[in-house]
């Protein structure tokens, strides 16, 4: 079994006992087990966190690590040396039992496993051609950046540089030391390493360091998806008490790799000297170990603080957010602006120097009310206010933006000056005019409209709902849609919900039913709309009352087959009914009586046409009741026509 690397452990006392109490109980496993535990660890060339050492030797923060926890499990350790990408499919395919230094990604838990607390925190940056300029992610645009194949530094450069819509040339290389020297001989511009790698070889490559820094990452001991829960389980055992007790093995490992323990030797020629100075050599090294911790907490801290400032600054660069500060004088004379203000068109050193004031760029119609508003917060003593104005972009049109403002005074209560964030909004501004309109449009159409949600619940409903159904919107919010059905449930809704599946929209006639309890025909349009993001689909419902237009077609049905004054059918209905009697099978005798009135015309003229109507529809009445049931039309003016079926001889 591989041993406890022990010249990274502290001397002394506790570490002899300590020493012995592991030799004792590898001495205990070892008879009481028939067999040790065989693990393969994979072995690729990251240093310092894993790879072999001049002697050949597998060593770095990963190997100490997984030696230690060796010795805690009484595991057999045996090593196998790959590329990285080769590394990965070993593991997943059993061949690897842990592979370290592995990033968890959603891709690689499809075909690996991970233990929940990571070994190691990393992030990974830029490091240059000295020649090149690379101050920003925005300085990477067009470069050849060298990049560990199947990595996550490919992953995120990748992500990164597509969101700002920045080409890139890409040198996949096998090995993280491959990219350096892709650097070195001019085959790539820059290099994506981890910054453990890149700060302590960076110089011997003879490349240069950029503030560029990616999104710090979570590493792992990783394995083949389903296989060795057993390790899994003890990995995260062991790192969870490690890292709870401030003097374990880990923290250790950590200092010896990272923080580079200073070593003093004594010259072996030189005993004597060693025995009088002693006391005051020790001393020193006690000096000197606690005035390099220090020294490396404080460069630790200030290194962080630089790349917290680094990173604030890339989110201000790629923000649509333009921080302003303003000094409290006519015409908005520019103190500080961040530099993402050349989106605008504008550089931050013109505006700061005041080639381009402030005041100039807000369209004239919103200076003055700007001015007011801005007045009246100062007089009213708020602090923070919010404003909607134009700017001009040059040589093109103004957009809207919208500014919140505070205001920074003295120990005097005056002000010293004003900051702000300035946002775009003019395509929220353009989509909150189109959801006006839209509305506008929605409530005044003559049409009803309902929007339900996925389960068919009402939303909302306009003025033409209610006034069509006579229920108000209150009365309905919530409710299943169907509640206006008059037909049967389940007819026609199954038909038109699968129709919304297949096709997203259904049109077609259907029976309602208003408040009162009266039921009419309607034309509806059914249409599914996508909701956004996290949210469900909406579906809209557009109806027509179709009472009026169905009962202005039957009036007209009516009206052409029938005589206006009497009711009585015309001459149109009588001659088809005659036609089908005729033609029909096995016809019965037919009768057609032509009736006419003597001396109708004497009526008009003497009474008039009013009278000369009411009589039409005395008569008209009167042969209606005396023929019992026979067709009786009116052919026009006083002519009618009576056809009767088996007739006798009254």
């Amino acid at each position: 079994m591989s041993g406890i690397d022990r010249s990274q452990l502290k001397r002394g006392p506790l570490a002899k006992w300590f020493t012995g109490v592991i030799i004792l109980a590898s001495l205990v496993v070892a008879a009481g087990s028939v067999e040790a535990r065989e693990v393969v660890v994979g072995l690729y060339d990251n240093d310092p966190k894993v790879f072999r050492d001049a002697s050949g030797r597998p060593s770095g923060i990963f190997v100490d690590l997984v030696e230690r926890l060796a010795a805690e499990e009484g595991w057999e350790l045996s090593y196998v040396d790959c590329q990285w990408s080769e590394c990965l499919e070993l593991t997943a395919a059993g061949e690897i039992d842990l592979m370290p230094d592995v990033a968890a990604t959603e891709e690689r838990r499809e075909a690996l496993g991970f233990h929940q607390r990571p070994a190691l925190h990393s992030w990974s940056q830029v490091y240059r051609d000295p020649h090149l300029d690379i101050d920003s992610v925005l300085d990477l645009r067009d470069r050849r950046l060298a990049l560990l194949e199947d990595s996550i530094q490919f992953s995120r450069v990748d992500d990164l540089l597509r969101d700002f819509g920045m080409r890139y040339e890409p040198v996949l290389v096998p090995d993280i030391r491959s990219a350096f020297v892709a650097v070195a001989e001019g085959r790539a511009d820059a290099a994506v390493v981890n910054h453990l790698f890149g700060s302590r070889y960076f110089r011997e490559y003879g490349l240069a360091r950029t503030p560029v820094m990616l999104e710090p990452s979570e590493l792992f001991f990783a394995t083949g998806k389903g296989r060795n829960a057993d390790l899994l389980e003890a990995v995260d055992r062991h790192l969870i008490a490690w890292r709870e007790n401030g003097d374990s093995v880990y923290y250790d490992v950590l200092e010896h790799w990272m923080a580079e323990r200073p070593q003093f030797h004594l010259p072996g020629w030189l005993p004597w000297v060693g025995s009088i100075f002693a006391g005051i050599l020790l001393l020193a090294i006690a000096i000197a170990v606690w005035l390099r911790y220090q020294v490396s907490v404080r460069t630790q801290r200030l290194d962080e603080t630089s790349g917290e400032l680094r990173t604030a600054w890339q989110v201000i660069d790629a923000s649509p957010v333009v921080l302003f500060r303003w000094q409290p004088e006519p015409g908005w004379p520019v103190e500080y602006v961040s530099g993402n203000v050349r989106r605008w068109g504008y550089e931050a050193e013109a505006l700061m120097a005041g080639d381009v004031p402030f005041a100039d760029i807000i369209h004239p119609d919103d200076l003055p009310r700007l001015e007011v508003e801005r007045s009246s917060q100062l007089a009213a003593g708020s602090d923070v206010y919010r404003q909607e104005y134009r700017i001009h972009r040059p040589g093109d049109d103004y957009f809207w933006v919208e500014g919140l403002s505070r205001l920074i005074r003295d120990d005097a209560g005056g002000v010293r000056h004003i900051e702000g964030v300035i946002t775009d909004i003019t395509d929220r501004r353009e989509s909150e005019r189109s959801q006006r309109e839209a509305a506008a449009v929605i409530e005044n159409t003559l049409e009803g409209v309902i929007f339900t949600n996925a389960e068919e619940r009402i939303l909302r409903v306009n003025g033409a709902f209610s006034e069509l159904t006579g229920h108000d919107e209150s009365e309905v919010l919530g409710r299943p849609v169907t509640l206006l059905d008059a037909e049967p449930a389940g007819n026609p809704w199954g038909e038109i919900r699968r129709q919304l599946a297949r096709e997203g929209h259904w049109q077609g006639e259907l029976t309602s039913r208003r408040k009162s309890g009266e039921a009419f025909p309607e034309l509806r349009t059914i249409n599914r709309v996508d909701g956004l993001v996290g949210e469900g689909d909406r579906i809209v419902h557009m109806f027509t009352d179709l009472s009026r237009i169905k009962a202005t077609e039957e009036q007209l049905d009516f009206l052409s087959l029938h005589d206006p004054l009497t009711d009585l059918p015309n001459r149109s209905l009588l001659l088809t009914h005659l036609r089908d009697r005729i033609g029909a099978p096995g016809r019965r005798r037919l009768g057609l009586l032509m009736i006419d009135l003597d001396r109708f015309r004497d009526v008009n003229d003497s009474y008039g046409h009013d009278v000369g109507d009411e009589l039409l529809r005395q008569v008209a009445s009167r042969l209606d009741d005396l023929l019992g049931g026979a067709f009786l039309a009116r052919l026009g003016g006083d002519e009618f026509a009576v056809l009767s079926e088996d007739f006798g001889s009254e």
